[in-house]
């Protein structure tokens, strides 16, 4: 069994919350995710395999760019074949494997089209493909970016809300054990910048040497976010009593505070850099396994494909430094105690080179 999660009560943020999963020594967790989503559990398989060897999981990911919770009630309701679901299991796998559109699996490789809404890339697949994969202990939901990283997204939170259930309806109808329902997460998913479309031309790179901390775009997306955890912590959790919130954008915003700069977390202006990649996943191990991120070695792997087989390299390949570790350390474990605040890291100051 597997138990564990960070579960903000209703008054009470920082209460932890045990949850038992399904008992057959495997736990199994789906997300409904875009590609902030693919982010966030991108590197969830290394840190299982660098922190917990012995743990039995399977993670699945269906994938659509951008894509909000009314279009995935949409897309279930029309069983439209335009995900890519990607899939990990620790029993059989060594790596990410893709879904081709017949049903089978191939393992994914660095720069693989996952576009599933084009059937010329050969993996379209419907969100109850994904769901009749595996008994799912845990399903996760999450905004899109520009829900999370527009107010203006929040003044139809009603929408939201009523979608939301929908989807998780539609969820418990296609679950394959008919007894134990799932329980449900939410991932609050980040933002850079809080308009995307004027940010997406500009190259990062250029943009933090100019202005290594760029105050009107990083004042602007502290606002978003408080906006974005208000609407979490008043409506969403007391609706819906997530077992599981993943605070991705508290980690985020707290790794703004440090020393570090955007291109240090992003590859560009929305997604994830592989430090952003391995903060995410560990904020997801710590969530899914109740295990506190002061207890983790904080040492991801990362692998190769090469030809018909998969190598499993050392180390990742960015080499966290023991500055970032500190930074990745704070970040988390302050998001999991203070979900909808951001926490002023003490890491101010770029080490010296």
């Amino acid at each position: 069994m597997f138990a564990g999660c960070q579960k903000p009560a209703e008054n009470d943020p920082t209460e932890t919350q045990t949850n038992i999963q399904k008992d057959d020594g495997v736990l199994k967790v789906l997300l409904f995710g875009h590609s902030l989503g693919i982010d966030s559990v991108w590197m969830l398989p290394e840190v299982f395999m660098n922190e917990a060897p012995d743990t039995k999981v399977v993670i699945g990911c269906l994938y659509y760019s951008g894509c909000w919770v009314a279009q995935h009630v949409q897309f279930a309701k029309d069983a439209s074949p335009v995900y890519a679901y990607l899939e990990f299991n620790s029993e059989t796998d060594t790596y990410w494997r893709v879904a081709q559109t017949n049903g089978s699996f191939l393992p994914y490789t660095e720069g693989r089209n996952l576009s599933g809404d084009n059937p010329a890339n050969g993996i379209s697949q419907t969100s109850k493909f994904a769901m009749q994969q595996h008994d799912w202990d845990i399903i996760v939901m999450q905004s899109a970016p520009w829900e999370a990283a527009h107010i203006s997204a929040y003044q139809h939170q009603a929408n939201v809300l009523e979608d939301t259930q929908t989807l998780k309806d539609y969820i418990l109808a296609n679950d394959l054990d008919k007894e134990t329902a799932p329980q449900f997460g939410w991932n609050m998913v980040w933002s850079f910048t809080p308009d995307i479309e004027k940010i997406r031309d500009f190259d990062l790179n250029t943009l933090a040497t100019n202005f290594p901390h760029p105050e009107g775009i990083m004042k602007q997306s502290q606002l978003h976010f408080e906006k974005m955890a208000s609407v979490m912590k008043d409506e969403m959790m007391p609706k819906f009593n997530f077992d599981y919130l993943m605070p991705s954008a508290a980690a985020y915003h707290n790794a703004y505070t440090s020393y570090m700069v955007p291109v240090d977390l992003h590859r560009d202006y929305a997604h994830a850099s592989d430090f952003g990649r391995a903060m995410i996943a560990y904020l997801w191990y710590c969530t899914l396994t109740d295990t506190a991120i002061t207890d983790c070695k904080v040492d991801p792997i990362s692998w190769e494909y090469t030809k018909d087989k998969l190598t499993r390299l050392q180390k990742l390949d960015l080499e966290l430094t023991e500055s970032q570790k500190k930074v990745l350390v704070e970040a988390v474990g302050n998001a999991l105690a203070k979900p909808y605040e951001i926490t002023q890291s003490q890491y101010t100051e770029a080490p010296a080179q």
